[in-house]
């Protein structure tokens, strides 16, 4: 008999293999659509005028570097005056000139904003210094990046220090003024590890989530209270972005994140 090549058979885990990438494009582009419809629903429906930032006093935290600089940065342009807060005193420092040497007001202080009694004491100074900061941004965070059984109970302990308990020793000491002057706005920089468990995030996205409940209890506090209307709070969730805290990012399916 003649001899017939013999065709490779897929195995079971290649169809598996294959059938959950299908899943996972599928996945992709509801998500994608769904973004789609979501963003234009919202600027052509909910879009606000842009808030005019004019002499407004914005503590920024982990400004030294990544997302806290650029925010700094862009509220400079907005002619804020800036007060920037980080564990690097010289990174701090470098941002503070850059600021002004763009023409803007910065003042920069070196803090640890895992402890409470340095929160208390820089803030402090910041109201000496600078008066009643008006808009506050926590920002700082650190991510560990480590499977969660060989997660050190020091780092978790550090992790929850420096993203929760941070937003909690700040705002406690910075709402109550803004409750008295009328006037006031908390941003937290949260993440969508904090919407869903991430992989070898579980310290990390615990944080988020912790953040995200804050903000959301905080919020109905002040509406409650009758503070609805000029006390506000926002609370943002961004993707993977290339900063110093998570270096060099990638997409499963597409081309590397840019900066």
């Amino acid at each position: 008999m003649p001899n017939r090549a013999c065709k490779p058979v897929a195995s079971s885990s290649d169809k598996k293999s294959g059938f959950s990438t299908l899943l996972d494009f599928v996945h992709l582009a509801g998500n994608i659509l769904w973004t789609a419809i979501s963003s234009a629903f919202c600027a052509l429906f909910l879009t606000k005028p842009k808030k005019c930032l004019k002499g407004d006093v914005i503590l920024v935290t982990g400004a030294a570097s990544g997302l806290g600089k650029e925010l700094a940065l862009k509220f400079s342009d907005e002619e804020a005056v800036l007060v920037l807060w980080d564990i690097d005193e010289k990174g701090i420092k470098n941002v503070a000139s850059e600021i002004r040497e763009r023409g803007g007001v910065a003042h920069a202080y070196s803090c640890d904003i895992s402890d409470l009694q340095e929160v208390q004491r820089v803030g402090k100074e910041v109201q000496q210094d600078v008066g009643d900061v008006t808009i506050v941004v926590n920002n700082a965070g650190i991510l560990q990046n480590i499977l969660f059984v060989d997660l050190d109970p020091a780092k978790i302990k550090k992790t929850l220090e420096v993203n929760v308990l941070s937003h909690f020793w700040i705002n406690k000491f910075f709402l109550p003024r803004m409750i008295e002057n009328g006037k006031g706005h908390i941003v937290a920089t949260a993440s969508v590890g904090g919407l869903r468990g991430w992989l070898y995030l579980a310290d990390y996205s615990a944080s988020k989530f912790a953040i995200l409940g804050m903000m959301e209890a905080m919020e109905e506090e002040m509406r409650v209270a009758g503070y609805g209307e000029s006390i506000h709070f926002t609370t943002v969730c961004p993707i993977t972005i290339n900063t110093g805290m998570n270096q060099n990012p990638t997409t499963r399916y597409f081309l590397p994140l840019n900066d």
